[in-house]
Parts: C-alpha cells; sequence; structure tokens
C-alpha cells in the first residue's frame, strides 16, 4: 500500500516529508542533494532550513552529455543503482550497454577474472583500433560469452 502511495504525486511528498521529519534538521544544515531531478525534495529540505544551505545536482543532465560508449556495471544486490533507473539510463541513452552482475552489491570491484573478461570485451570493441562498428547487438551477445568463455577468463588471468 505504502509503495502504491509513494508512487502517486502526492504520496511522494508525504512519504518525503515522513523522511525529513525523521532527520530532525535543525535548520542550520548544509544539504547536498545529488539526482535531484525537477527538485522537489530539493524545495521541501529548502523550506525546512532557516540559515542552511541546499544545493542540488542534477545527474540526468549530466548523464545525456555523455557521447561515448558506455558500460554500465551493476551489482544485482545494489541498493543504490535500482534496475528502474538502470532501465531510465538505458532509455535515456540507446546503445548503452549494461551488465548485471549477480550476488554484488552496488559497486562490483573487479577482482574476478569473469568480472574483467567482460569489461575487456567491451573495450575491446569500443576501441577505435579495433575498427569495429560499435553495434549494440553485437555487445550484447559478446558479453554474456565473456563471463562465461573459459577462453577469454584465461587470457584475462595471463593479463592481470
Amino acid at each position: 500500500m505504502t509503495r502504491f502511495f509513494g508512487n502517486s504525486r502526492r504520496g511522494k511528498f508525504q512519504v518525503w516529508d515522513e523522511i525529513l521529519d525523521e532527520l530532525h534538521l535543525g535548520g542550520d544544515e548544509r544539504v547536498l542533494d545529488m539526482g535531484c531531478g525537477r527538485g522537489a525534495v530539493l524545495i521541501a529540505v529548502a523550506r525546512r532550513l532557516t540559515t542552511g544551505r541546499v544545493t542540488g545536482i542534477d545527474l540526468w543532465s549530466t548523464w545525456a552529455e555523455i557521447r561515448c560508449p558506455t558500460l554500465v556495471l551493476r551489482g544485482a544486490e545494489s541498493d543504490v543503482l535500482s534496475r528502474d533507473t538502470l532501465r531510465q539510463m538505458q532509455a535515456r541513452r540507446p546503445g548503452v550497454e549494461a551488465l548485471e552482475l549477480p550476488g554484488i552489491g552496488h559497486a562490483p570491484a573487479l577482482m574476478s577474472y569473469d568480472q574483467i573478461a567482460a569489461v575487456r570485451a567491451f573495450s575491446t570493441w569500443c576501441s577505435p583500433a579495433s575498427g569495429q562498428v560499435i553495434c549494440r547487438s553485437r555487445i550484447r551477445k559478446r558479453l554474456p560469452r565473456a563471463l562465461s568463455s573459459r577462453s577469454v577468463i584465461a587470457q584475462s588471468r595471463e593479463r592481470v
């Protein structure tokens, strides 16, 4: 029930008010809102600050400015980068590749050979020296193979 209610316009404001109430702001804080979007939460925080200051950074506008081939690594257990946000990232920038790594939280450490091989496979396809045309379907087919191919893993071990 709360989840549905929180997804409505009015419900979002009520949920954020409850969250902000729990912070017990004194009014003199300095607040940074990363990913402020249209600024609804930013404004709600600013209304609670008497002498403090709030700054918002819209990450979506920054995301839209990236022009190079991009591989997003997402830990399947991440509580920071949701699957929904990843889908939005791909919708806003067609051609963005994504690889979800099972059993990992927010930031994959790239400490296993299969993870390194996947990144290496992507960078090989995106390298100007490779002479390859960037093609979403080619990379999609290549990444899962990189994660399971013993030969790619063996090559990664030799180079790491």
